[in-house]
């Protein structure tokens, strides 16, 4: 008599659904995983917010649907001011309540992957047997919520997956007594393919990323407007928006278009693009630039540039060096306008750096963040050796 499949979940965070049909790079980088990811013997299974179309062939979905004292707190949370008392208290509500709701599901599983939600590790009832893997994309740890509370949670989890180790050495120093379970497995991305020629009129620097304060945009444009005359065939692309497909626009958004304003045309808004809009942008550029000026925990961004073989410009902030070799695979910059300047000025007036630049980043992303290595370390230290 055969044995039963292990039954492998993977706990979403409470905002977005599954498949990624509103973006979110934790669900995209979960919904690469499950197209690539066979583990032995096993069932897959992805709980989240429901989205209507088909997910991937093979796995199962569990679709927890708002309950309307979530979805008030939600339009609540929209309402109010970013990094204020009442948003935090809104999304606290919709959050404290997914989390409730998903853990009864959660305890059927035999190994239990919770994305990116300490809060949901808080509420779990872990039963006897069950390996629990928590996998976090940046700093909830140690930037949010009740450090107290999460140690003791902390003690639930089999193994703890980082995507740098940046943030698993903040983890470590908040956590020590439960740093021998933190390992790093840094993301992957799929290869942009190579284009010839280009659908734009005009060459074009890409900013790509959600439009908030701490990701830099507004650092971009000043830096642009410091060069724009020297280099008046050049435009700026801004893909992005400010959490999801259909998120309302921000105060913030409003005042980067406002400095916008000066340069005209040679500045797109293009809102949110999905993935092959957004790769054929990457593979014609003649830059990318992540200008970062807050702790990136690991910037998807800088490695999606570097796989289509751009320049790519990036703050040294976070787990970003990490990733880019300054002066090798591209250039790393201080968060700041004068910075950043410089360095597009080197990049636009330099095609044989570009080319240089480009080649070797494509063959770094090749040999480092390829999804065969990311599938292989993820699911070690999911399973362990023998998965």
């Amino acid at each position: 008599m055969s044995a039963s499949p292990r039954r492998i979940g993977i706990l979403m965070p409470e905002m977005l659904p599954m498949p990624p049909v509103k973006g979110g790079a934790v669900e995209y980088w979960v919904h690469r995983l499950v197209q690539e990811w066979e583990p032995k013997g096993s069932e897959l299974t992805i709980i989240s917010r429901p989205a209507d179309v088909e997910g991937v062939g093979g796995v199962r979905y569990i679709g927890m649907k708002w309950h309307w004292h979530e979805k008030t707190a939600d339009r609540l949370k929209q309402l109010a001011h970013a990094g204020s008392l009442r948003r935090s208290l809104f999304k606290a509500v919709s959050s404290l309540s997914y989390s409730l709701r998903a853990q009864r599901v959660a305890r059927d599983f035999d190994t239990l992957i919770i994305e990116n939600d300490p809060v949901a590790l808080m509420f779990l009832r872990k039963r006897r047997g069950q390996r629990v893997v928590l996998h976090m994309h940046n700093e909830h740890l140690t930037a949010r919520g009740p450090v107290s509370q999460y140690d003791r949670a902390l003690e639930k989890a089999d193994r703890v997956v980082f995507v740098s180790d940046y943030v698993r050495a903040e983890a470590a120093a908040a956590f020590p007594r439960h740093a021998a379970r933190f390992v790093t497995v840094h993301n992957g991305t799929d290869a942009v393919p190579a284009v010839s020629g280009t659908d734009e009129a005009r060459p074009f620097v890409l900013f790509a990323g959600r439009l908030v304060e701490e990701k830099g945009p507004h650092l971009l444009l000043e830096a642009f407007t410091q060069i724009a005359a020297e280099f008046p065939v050049v435009d700026l692309r801004i893909a992005g928006s400010s959490f999801f497909a259909d998120a309302p626009r921000t105060a913030y958004e409003e005042k980067i278009r406002s400095l916008a304003g000066a340069l005209g045309e040679r500045v797109t808004f293009t809102g949110f693009l999905d993935r092959p809009r957004l790769e054929a942008l990457y593979a014609q550029a003649e830059a990318v630039v992540v200008p970062s000026v807050w702790q990136e925990p690991f910037a998807l961004t800088v490695v999606e540039g570097m796989a289509a073989g751009r320049a790519v410009i990036a703050s040294r902030v976070g787990g970003i060096p990490e990733i880019l070799r300054h002066e090798e695979t591209g250039l790393l910059i201080t968060p700041d306008a004068a910075s950043l300047a410089s360095a597009l000025r080197r990049v636009l007036g330099d095609a044989g750096l570009r080319q240089r630049l480009g080649q070797a980043a494509r063959a770094e992303v090749e040999q480092r963040f390829s999804w065969d290595r990311v599938i292989r370390e993820f699911s070690t230290a999911v399973e362990g050796d023998g998965a």
